[in-house]
């Protein structure tokens, strides 16, 4: 304690400053994105459980820290907020069978899936609506596998401190296993990096 308060001037031993953190994986690839694909998100929206995933991509460039600034764009009027359960991908693979995609996950994060949704009725694009810059913050942690059942992960968004979202992975119309592998069958080449 005395070398980190040497380092710090000024600091409080019982004080411990936290960096600002970045998202667990500050630089993703790809960033797949399924659609419509909690039952109690469906019947409220009062459409039809979809019978294969509704697949769409948020620009890599559109994620950021949990800590940092959602920036509305000036002319987006309808910013919406969509708290989801991002899985990152460990280990690269294709057409991986679904009882085998778990291996492939390093782990399960937060994500918050923010949309324009003036700009996605208008035109239809949900990857356009949803990549604007800061439009998908991810983090803090990155939970793996072994400490959590990714079937049954709660899930919550609060909005100004009012839960405005409440669900449960095991809600998906298609669980997490099945999802990996449906987008496994669309990977390029192990060429692309």
């Amino acid at each position: 304690m005395a070398a980190a308060t040497a380092l710090l001037p000024g600091a409080r031993p019982d004080v411990v400053p936290l960096p600002r953190l970045d998202a667990p994986v500050p630089r993703p690839r790809m960033v797949w994105a399924i659609g419509l694909n909690y039952r109690d998100h469906v019947a409220e929206t009062g459409g039809s459980l979809p019978e294969v995933p509704t697949v769409f991509v948020k620009s890599p460039g559109a994620v950021i820290g949990p800590d940092e600034a959602i920036v509305v764009p000036p002319h987006v009027t309808q910013p919406d907020y969509e708290g989801e359960v991002a899985v990152v991908i460990g280990r690269r693979g294709r057409d991986v069978p679904e009882d085998e995609a778990l291996d492939h996950v390093a782990g399960v994060t937060c994500a918050h899936d923010v949309s324009s949704r003036d700009h996605q009725f208008v035109t239809g694009q949900w990857s356009w609506s949803k990549s604007f810059d800061t439009f998908c913050p991810l983090g803090p942690v990155l939970v793996t596998p072994d400490e959590v059942d990714v079937d049954d992960v709660p899930l919550e968004t609060r909005l100004n401190g009012e839960v405005v979202q409440a669900s449960r992975t095991s809600q998906m119309v298609f669980p997490i296993a099945r999802l990996v592998a449906h987008l496994s069958r669309g990977r390029p080449s192990s060429r692309a990096t």
